[in-house]
């Protein structure tokens, strides 16, 4: 385009070149001034996120505590998408089930055998419902003192709940992959709520950080050669596998 102008007005009659070179001036200027402040602006609206999702849970947990019912057996609030009473372990009728967000929704639980698992999925007690405080495998609830995967059974079918939705996960993780950059974002969101989520927040916080660092040195790789006709197809798969995988692993270290 300079070299354009150039040769169409020599003189710069038009001032397009002054123009042009004043905008060229400016944009260095202004990039780095945007290198400087990026990190700050983007620390402040992560600040802002956070604030944001722990205002959003404490308002939760004062609705569900709101919420809670009376037991039929002894009378103690109990949260309506648990199993049994905290107190006295007395069976709730028609437990509700719990939402995205691990929160009891208005609708009954539509399967009473996979409810305890989908709580513990969610970070609840899968007795009473009580939110799990700690970061780790083995921990006691505080609501009713259940020690979570004491038992090897539940452990075990636990373990293969979150297996069986691999071939359906990797299934439209390869067709999100299809779609060069684009595809990239939704496919990684699927697979960690499907298959990351329910193992990695039961870690500890170092291990997760450790895992989740050597996880993205691989990702890069992948990343970049997602936008390859053959290999994009397995970018986004091989990277929900991998994290499944890895997950896994140390999820299963931890077990009693």
């Amino acid at each position: 385009l300079l070299e354009f102008l150039t040769d169409a007005d020599e003189d710069d009659d038009l001032g397009l070149r002054g123009a042009l070179s004043w905008v060229e001036d400016a944009w260095v200027f202004g990039g780095v001034l945007l290198l400087l402040a990026y990190p700050l602006v983007m620390a402040l609206a992560m600040g802002l996120v956070f604030a944001i999702l722990s205002l959003t849970r404490k308002v939760m947990e004062r609705r569900e505590e709101r919420a809670k019912v009376p037991c039929a057996g002894c009378g103690k609030p109990v949260y309506p998408c648990a199993i049994a009473c905290p107190a006295c372990r007395t069976a709730l009728a028609a437990p509700l089930e719990v939402g995205w967000f691990g929160q009891a929704t208005s609708r009954p639980a539509p399967d009473p055998d996979a409810h305890p698992f989908r709580l513990v999925e969610k970070k609840r007690c899968p007795v009473c419902a009580t939110r799990l405080p700690l970061r780790a495998v083995r921990q006691a609830c505080p609501g009713c003192g259940h020690e979570l995967f004491a038992e090897p059974a539940f452990a075990g079918r636990y373990m293969e709940r979150i297996a069986a939705r691999l071939p359906l996960t990797l299934g439209f993780c390869a067709l999100l992959s299809l779609v060069p950059v684009v595809g990239l974002i939704p496919g990684v969101i699927l697979y960690r709520a499907r298959l990351v989520s329910p193992l990695r927040r039961y870690l500890p916080l170092g291990r997760r950080f450790l895992l989740k660092w050597v996880l993205r040195l691989f990702f890069l790789v992948l990343v970049l050669l997602q936008v390859m006709p053959v290999f994009g197809a397995l970018a986004v798969p091989v990277m929900a596998l991998t994290s499944y995988l890895v997950y896994r692993q140390a999820f299963v270290a931890d077990l009693p």
